[in-house]
């Protein structure tokens, strides 16, 4: 049966007033001027409404195709910009990485056969690389933060972890400038936080890094971390109404330029400073605090400044103690099921720990204990490094010579041997032919066979389940580390690669 519409009783009318016109016309009687008049008003309204219900229609068709190509072109216009951010980190990371190694390997000078002057050129080129990969981070980190791709990895962190971590990293500027750099933990805080802690992280790194920058030699830095109600920037309703027992105040002290008050908003925003001098003076970008403003928003907290020019600053964050939403609230249950152990605990009996983890928090755990990430002196955690590595063979697979070229390089200082492949193909065919290597070090974005698809076909011959696979990339793009470890890797790591880290998980998954 056809359903009735909105226009049914239009089609009606007109099928009656044409028939009544028909009938007077055929039959031959009149119809009076007043019939005719009215009949012929009624098909003229009826005529109106037919076409006003006909172009609203499509209208409303028109614009749902509109919204529907707004929706799919939004959805697209998103994919190909991921897509670059995530080309634009492979090429621009690549070449870093091998100009950081080499340069640090000329740097550490293990021969002994360099001048001291040129051991300072070597450190000069790997910090102007290192700076230049920051900024290349930092501009990464904006776009995806304003395309909305920043992924949140919730966690529990200890505020002590945090404070050891970022006075080692300022510690020698801090010597080197003479400036008196302390950091204090209120009593009443608990002992951890629940959040993105490697966010945490950054937002500090980056507002500790400002005040060293603009804070003269013997000036004082804090660093604190107290309950919000003791902060005298905490107001009633902030972070949409958080108890303020509940929240954290992370406060930067600085004694340095400081900030008119006229300015102190525009510090916010993305590629803007104080003033023009500012960046002729001490550089930058005026990235910095963009970045942390966006991710404290992201982690639910905001940014605060108080500053007074010539005397200095305090940045303050606000962060709730547990994240709001995401994964926070089902962290604590799975924490609470981890086992404690000691670091020697693990070393010596690393399978049978891990193999006692709930699924979901052996792999991040794993990584948590046994790699550096920074790229300090790396601790004696078995042997000497040298003699625990000494003899062993690594297979490289990587489409980019510089990087073999490069770690080829670092390899043959520590007595390793290495077997080379520039593609996931030729990988296949090499591992097969030889039996006795004991670790692979996987690039993913190669020609031919990516390194996604070759681990996954190495895993598939027996006798190489169990073989230990690192996967490395320049690229960076969201999900390449669980995407890596599905395919059937052990491990993953980001390149530029830091060789203290690098020989660390290897020495690792040697053992």
């Amino acid at each position: 049966m056809k359903k009735l519409t909105f226009k049914t009783p239009i089609y009606l009318g007109f099928s009656v007033l044409i028939i009544l016109l028909s009938a007077s016309l055929l039959y031959g009687f009149l119809l009076s001027g007043r019939v005719v008049f009215l009949m012929a008003a009624v098909l003229a309204f009826m005529a109106i409404l037919w076409i006003f219900v006909y172009v609203a229609k499509s209208v409303g068709a028109l614009q749902a195709q509109q919204e529907e190509l707004r929706t799919i072109n939004d959805k697209q216009s998103g994919q190909y910009k991921n897509e670059f951010l995530a080309n634009m980190s492979h090429e621009l990371r690549t070449p870093l990485n091998s100009i950081l190694i080499l340069a640090k390997l000329l740097e550490n000078n293990k021969p002994g056969n360099l001048l001291p002057e040129q051991v300072q050129y070597a450190t000069i080129i790997h910090r102007g690389g290192s700076e230049l990969l920051n900024l290349i981070n930092n501009i990464l980190d904006l776009a995806k933060i304003e395309s909305g791709n920043v992924a949140l990895i919730i966690e529990r962190i200890e505020y002590s972890d945090i404070a050891q971590d970022l006075f080692e990293l300022f510690s020698s500027v801090a010597d080197s400038k003479a400036i008196d750099f302390h950091m204090a933990i209120d009593d009443e805080l608990p002992p951890f936080i629940i959040t993105d802690g490697q966010r945490l992280k950054q937002i500090l790194n980056n507002l500790l890094a400002n005040a060293f920058k603009f804070t003269g030699e013997n000036g004082r830095i804090a660093l604190s971390f107290a309950r919000a109600n003791q902060s005298p920037a905490w107001k009633a309703g902030m972070l949409n109404g958080i108890a303020a027992d509940q929240v954290v105040a992370v406060s930067v002290t600085d004694t340095g330029i400081g900030i008119a008050e006229d300015k102190q908003q525009l510090i916010f925003e993305a590629f803007k400073q104080a003033d023009g001098s500012t960046s002729r003076r001490f550089g930058g970008t005026g990235l910095g605090l963009s970045i942390c403003r966006e991710l404290a928003t992201a982690l639910g907290g905001e940014i605060h400044v108080t500053s007074e020019e010539h005397k200095g600053s305090t940045f303050t964050l606000f962060i709730p103690l547990r994240y709001v939403g995401g994964a926070g609230s089902d962290l604590q249950p799975v924490l609470s099921e981890v086992p404690t152990i000691t670091g020697k605990q693990a070393a010596e009996s690393l399978d049978e720990v891990f193999a006692t983890l709930p699924q979901a928090v052996a792999p991040p755990l794993k990584n948590a204990l046994l790699t550096e990430a920074q790229d300090t002196d790396v601790p004696q955690v078995f042997t000497d490094v040298h003699q625990a590595l000494k003899g062993k063979r690594i297979f490289l697979v990587d489409d980019d010579m510089r990087n073999i070229f490069a770690l080829s390089t670092v390899f043959s200082t520590y007595g390793i041997k290495v077997e080379i492949a520039n593609n996931g193909i030729e990988a296949l065919d090499v591992i097969q032919q030889q039996p006795n290597i004991d670790l692979v070090l996987m690039d993913i974005m190669m020609p031919a066979l990516d390194g996604y698809e070759a681990i996954k076909k190495i895993r598939t011959i027996d006798r190489l389940a169990k073989l230990p696979i690192i996967a490395m990339t320049a690229k960076a793009k969201q999900g390449d580390k669980r995407h890596a470890l599905d395919a059937g890797a052990n491990d993953y790591i980001a390149k530029p690669i830091a060789i203290n880290e690098l020989l660390s998980l290897i020495r690792v998954w040697l053992s």
